[in-house]
């Protein structure tokens, strides 16, 4: 470890003893409120989505009683009026974390959080079966940093969610995780299971895209930013030809299509709008809009890099498509990939005359079985019906 990630760890070091010390004040002052649940995602970043979104979606439809508390970085984000929005600061947060019963988040928490007796912590995780290693399955990747990090929320997590046995397998491996674990599904994919269609005209008339034509999600994973110092995030500039990908669907399909731009929540909090350039037509940029997956769902093709949602569009048989015209450089920045791109049900491009030529020779029916046989060993418990599961857990710890 050099001197300069020395200082920033000890500057973390620093920042986390402050909060400590802010929960244990406001722990001393207040009670728990005993159904009271405070949810976050994407660190403060995202908005009203990921799996938290979809229990306590659940939650109030059957029981209004609870109090629900959404930590955000942004207060100006909509949520709806059941929510209530907290601001996602050191004293703000040690109170509503403080008081509350549970907790549910698919992110880690801030170094130096703090649990009283009498809480229960939800881990939900925002990638359940994905492409990146992740923890400690980086090797020599993972920054010292993120590993006391890690390492901290896992010891104050008493469930962690999962969605198959690879799932587990991987929580158990790799994230410093040794407590209890629950194969429920992922609530944020029970919305690919329903009957969309008001949805689907909902999301095409927000975006000007016609009735009758069909979406493609371009949905790039997150790469700039890094745990070893302060956080940054640049844009970076999408080379993909987005007219001519659009006409290789046209052309296979005889169908017109439109392309939905998603950056990944952590790009897109540092962005207003992507810069996108040069004459581009069928092209929007959804990235502001809060939830992926009502995108994903309102959609008929995916198109990512490394992705989880790669995985997530896929338990629905949704195509997908994975372009990657940086492979050996994203898997020496990695140390390595869970799969091998080659060898998966999704056709897989680094050359954009490779990609046309996946979307030409495209077989539905072949798809659908190498889906079936990729995903049989993994014991994947997806079917619409994760957030139901995972709210009778949460009825009985508040009846406990």
């Amino acid at each position: 470890m050099n001197g300069k990630d020395a200082l920033y760890i000890a500057y973390r070091c620093c920042k986390a003893e402050l909060s400590r010390m802010a929960f244990c004040i406001e722990a001393l002052l207040h009670p728990i409120q005993p159904k009271k649940i405070v949810f976050c995602s994407t660190e403060g970043m995202g908005g009203y989505g990921d799996n938290p979104k979809a229990i306590a979606e659940r939650l109030h439809a059957d029981h209004p009683e609870y109090e629900l508390v959404w930590l955000v970085n942004d207060m100006t984000k909509p949520f709806p009026p059941y929510i209530r929005k907290a601001a996602n600061t050191l004293w703000s947060r040690a109170y509503e974390y403080a008081t509350a019963k549970i907790w549910i988040d698919c992110h880690r928490k801030p170094f130096g959080t703090r649990k009283r007796r009498g809480q229960y912590y939800l881990q939900t995780f925002h990638c359940n079966v994905c492409f990146k290693p992740l923890g400690a399955d980086r090797g020599g990747k993972m920054p010292r940093i993120a590993e006391l990090v890690s390492e901290a929320d896992s010891a104050l997590i008493d469930c962690w969610l999962t969605s198959s046995k690879w799932n587990e397998d991987m929580v158990r491996r790799a994230m410093y995780y040794k407590g209890a674990v629950e194969r429920v599904g992922s609530p944020r994919c029970d919305i690919l299971f329903r009957d969309n269609n008001a949805l689907r005209a909902r999301i095409r008339t927000s975006f000007g895209i016609p009735e009758d034509a069909k979406i493609l999600l371009f949905a790039p994973t997150f790469r700039a930013g890094s745990q070893t110092r302060r956080r940054t995030v640049e844009a970076e500039r999408v080379t993909l030809d987005f007219e001519r990908v659009l006409a290789a669907l046209t052309e296979r399909t005889g169908t017109q299509w439109y392309l939905m731009l998603r950056l990944h929540p952590q790009a897109a909090a540092h962005l207003e709008r992507y810069p996108l350039t040069g004459h581009v037509t069928r092209v929007v940029d959804a990235s502001q809009y809060g939830d992926a997956y009502e995108l994903l769902a309102a959609s008929d093709a995916l198109l990512t890099d490394y992705s989880s949602l790669a995985f997530d569009a896929s338990f629905a048989k949704m195509p997908v498509f994975l372009y990657a015209d940086d492979l050996e450089a994203y898997q020496s920045d990695r140390n390595r990939l869970y799969f091998d791109m080659h060898h998966l049900p999704f056709p897989f491009a680094e050359t954009e005359d490779e990609l046309v030529g996946c979307i030409q020779a495209f077989d539905w029916k072949r798809y659908e079985e190498q889906l079936n046989t990729f995903f049989e060993p993994m014991e994947l418990s997806e079917d619409g019906r994760a957030a139901e599961r995972v709210e009778r857990m949460i009825e009985r710890l508040i009846e406990s």
